[in-house]
């Protein structure tokens, strides 16, 4: 799954969580109902969403399970959609400021403030009574909520460099090239023979 830690990334995901969203209203909506289907479908993402922009592999899991048990409890208290979109906003933003390692922990949060209410107010602007107006409005919440990278919020920390393995090898050799000539420097060119090799140390 793609990772969630740069505005290209996270507006990439938008847009393909706005066009599953048609996807699985077709499927679904008939068995759940339009609103079950909608508060199930904003978990999901919001779920997944929190599941990419966690850069620990461990805590990925983890981190998604919490957010989707939250979010159904969530669904089972909030008794509008208004009222989920925003528990799950918090979520989303909560989430970004454990994470956020680039700005101080007080912008963190005031730029999870302003972009939480805004995508809430310009998804809110956008959504209708279409289905295509919901995706709509959800590519855009999500799209605002990519800005946030942009001011330099999370990034993923990036994974110690792996040794080549040519160069350990290489490195081994020479350490053993050391050990058995007592210390000596590696034998790059050769010695010669007769008088040029030099005479171990006793």
């Amino acid at each position: 799954m793609m990772r969630c830690d740069s505005f290209a990334r996270a507006a990439a995901f938008a847009a393909l969580a706005a066009a599953g969203w048609l996807v699985w209203v077709v499927g679904a909506g008939p068995w759940l109902g339009a609103r079950a289907a909608l508060s199930s479908y904003l978990v999901a993402v919001t779920a997944a969403y929190i599941f990419a922009l966690v850069p620990s592999r461990r805590r990925r899991l983890i981190a998604a399970l919490a957010a989707a048990a939250a979010g159904a409890i969530a669904t089972v208290c909030a008794s509008t959609i208004t009222q989920l979109a925003i528990a799950l906003a918090a979520m989303i933003g909560i989430a970004r400021c454990v994470t956020c390692d680039r700005l101080p922990r007080s912008r963190a949060i005031a730029a999870e403030l302003v972009l939480g209410g805004a995508g809430l107010l310009f998804a809110r602007a956008l959504a209708g009574s279409t289905l295509l107006s919901l995706a709509v409005a959800l590519w855009a919440y999500l799209l605002v909520h990519s800005f946030f990278f942009l001011i330099g919020g999370v990034h993923s920390t990036p994974a110690a460099a792996q040794p080549d393995p040519f160069d350990e090898a290489y490195r081994h050799t020479v350490r053993l090239l050391d050990l058995e000539c007592g210390g000596l420097p590696p034998l790059w060119g050769g010695w010669g023979t007769g008088r040029d090799r030099p005479v171990p140390p006793p």
